[in-house]
């Protein structure tokens, strides 16, 4: 809005038209408006036309930026938590001619993470190649990024050990190039480890510490991402009115930058939230009606498992033990998966 592109076009210059597109696309990912952002890669990709640039001074340029715009549509895709796209367009960016080392780096990174969240043991593979070129390249905040997926993949696995590892080194990775934002998502990813350990008062030092920074930053899927971890806390705690408040702001913020996953993550553990404060009735029925959510998303395995259980408690607190061992049998068969 507000900016002409006829210029540009008329001047026969497609490349430039398309680097701005894609420069307002990001813009919008990184305000969190995913809808809008998909809208300006697609005018990028339009602009670029069809077919390369047959005129060899400009096929490189024109290279690179078909290539820039098909992972920035991949990564928006990460974001909204549609992990096939996601894969689909990074395995498109790679079948590119003149692909850059730096953009096959990228590619296998965001390939490393969506993997991640759907189990699939291609993401360690995926990660060690992007990290290999990262390296190579000298590039700290790619070997960042890469790390911080590999430990991603790692906790998934239910290796902590392992993920403490990869996220201390990203931290440190980080800090290096001045990445503080990025720095928080460590400190963030640190903090879920340290909850699901029961150390309590280091989880909501790290989850207070990254909330602190993102909403300084206006990094709108960071800050609903540690109300949510923060909810998830309070409601381990015993805290149960706020860890519903939390978390209430932390659905009303995914869903206002289209996060569908993490809005999803978000009402899972209110229906536990709900569970753990005695209101087992509301609790089960609110779980129940996220199954048909969790079956249409990409990689929502892990809260379909944890929705099983959810209505396995219930029904054992209920005193209906035999719909209580069906549900956690199937808790346990989904989380095997």
């Amino acid at each position: 809005k507000g900016v002409n592109f006829v210029n540009l076009t008329d001047a026969g210059d497609p490349v430039a038209v398309a680097r701005l597109l894609r420069r307002r696309g990001l813009l919008r990912e990184r305000s969190g408006n995913y809808s809008v952002a998909l809208r300006w890669l697609t005018r990028g990709m339009h602009a670029l036309g069809r077919d390369s640039a047959t005129n060899a001074q400009h096929a490189a340029a024109d290279a690179a930026e078909r290539a820039h715009l098909v992972l920035a549509y991949a990564g928006v895709r990460y974001r909204q938590g549609r992990y096939q796209f996601c894969i689909a367009n990074c395995h498109a960016a790679l079948a590119l001619p003149h692909l850059s080392a730096s953009d096959e780096a990228h590619a296998r990174y965001l390939l490393c993470l969506a993997y991640a969240h759907l189990g699939d043991p291609a993401s360690e593979r995926e990660g060690l190649q992007a990290l290999a070129v990262y390296d190579e390249l000298g590039d700290q905040l790619g070997r960042a990024n890469v790390l911080n997926n590999l430990g991603m993949n790692a906790y998934y696995r239910g290796n902590w050990t392992e993920a403490l590892d990869y996220w201390l080194r990203s931290g440190a990775a980080r800090g290096a190039c001045g990445d503080i934002v990025g720095a928080a998502t460590q400190t963030n990813n640190l903090g879920e480890i340290y909850s699901d350990q029961g150390r309590w008062e280091e989880a909501n030092l790290c989850f207070i510490d990254a909330l602190r920074v993102w909403e300084g930053a206006r990094y709108e899927v960071g800050v609903a991402l540690a109300r949510s971890n923060l909810g998830r806390l309070s409601a381990r705690t015993g805290r149960h009115a706020a860890a519903e408040a939390l978390l209430e702001r932390a659905i009303g913020g995914f869903n206002a930058i289209g996060a569908s996953a993490l809005a999803l993550e978000a009402k899972v553990r209110l229906a536990e939230n709900m569970l753990l404060s005695g209101d087992i009735e509301t609790s089960e029925r609110e779980a129940g009606a996220l199954f048909p959510d969790a079956r249409a998303l990409d990689g929502a395995g892990v809260l379909e498992a944890s929705l099983h259980r959810i209505v396995g408690v219930a029904a054992w607190l209920s005193g209906d033990q035999g719909r209580a061992r069906d549900a956690l049998h199937a808790s346990l068969d989904r989380a095997r998966a």
